[in-house]
């Protein structure tokens, strides 16, 4: 695995705010997250990396269906053997993306039987950039209590029931992502994570907090979630 140095890996953008802080990666509060694509598996080499102090999550892992069909079950099949690499203590990261032709949920839902088969209900997991509906937050929390839901800058093109499933997260299971390189703000010729502000911006507008609240207790969550 190697890191680009980071004035070189850090693409040039448009400033939006002032204030936005920067930090080296080597800072106090920061950890790695590693995971696998679902047609690139390198199992052993997971494994190692899983056992680096600064590794505190599995992911991102999940299900891909914008992939074609018949890789369908290969996916499943990968998510099923990676999930035996869990552990309650570290938070999995889990990524679910529906085909263009699915309605939304059908990932989810399918991730949420996996899950629940294959991993303990004290499992904290980090749902990855989550576009669903109330019934799968209430589904997820049920089955998860430890479950956290991530919010991306896709928040500015939901719908009215996706907009209602961000307002059913609890204050307590919510997460803004930038997801950088993707989801660029409006203004910015590119993203990175210096933009979470911008996101919380949008969640915090949908869900009628501000700002500051939202930040506070986000921050909270995702030390909580993470241990850092």
């Amino acid at each position: 695995m190697t890191v680009e140095p980071v004035e070189k890996s850090v693409p040039k953008v448009a400033p939006l705010r002032s204030g936005y802080k920067t930090w080296d990666p080597g800072t106090k509060g920061f950890g790695a997250a590693v995971g696998i694509h679902s047609k690139k598996v390198q199992f052993e080499e997971l494994r190692s990396l899983l056992m680096l102090k600064a590794v505190v999550a599995l992911g991102e892992i999940g299900l891909d269906r914008c992939s074609s069909a018949p890789t369908w079950k290969l996916q499943e099949d990968i998510l099923v053997k990676v999930l035996q690499l869990s552990m309650p203590i570290r938070p999995v990261i889990l990524h679910m993306r529906d085909a263009a032709d699915q309605q939304c949920g059908e990932i989810g839902a399918r991730c949420l039987q996996i899950m629940t088969a294959n991993v303990s209900p004290t499992q904290r997991i980090h749902l990855h950039c989550f576009t669903r509906t109330v019934d799968q937050v209430v589904s997820w929390l049920e089955t998860f209590p430890k479950c956290y839901f991530g919010a991306t800058g896709l928040v500015r093109e939901f719908d009215s029931f996706q907009n209602a499933a961000l307002r059913r997260i609890p204050k307590g299971h919510s997460l803004p992502e930038t997801d950088a390189p993707f989801f660029r703000p409006l203004q910015a010729s590119a993203n990175i994570s210096a933009f979470i502000g911008e996101v919380a911006l949008e969640v915090s507008r949908v869900r009628g907090e501000t700002l500051e609240e939202g930040f506070d207790f986000t921050s909270a969550n995702a030390r909580i979630l993470y241990q850092m």
